[in-house]
């Protein structure tokens, strides 16, 4: 008869549960990285925004 005690016995629901688990804790890192992104993503485009205009103002003031 094989020993068994030394090789842990995992229930293939307990598997599955953990496998779940870990599943819904990086959809929730992956949401929050998003979030990020994104607010991230909107401070970019408005530096971006403000050293256009100042650009245009530097080459008006050029041209007069």
């Amino acid at each position: 008869m094989p020993d068994t005690s030394s090789s842990p016995s995992t229930d293939p629901n307990t598997e599955i549960a953990a496998i779940f688990q870990e599943l819904n804790t990086a959809e929730k890192t992956a949401d929050a990285l998003e979030g990020r992104l994104s607010t991230l993503e909107r401070r970019l485009d408005e530096l971006l925004r403000q050293l256009e205009e100042e650009e245009k103002a530097v080459e008006q003031e050029a041209k007069s």
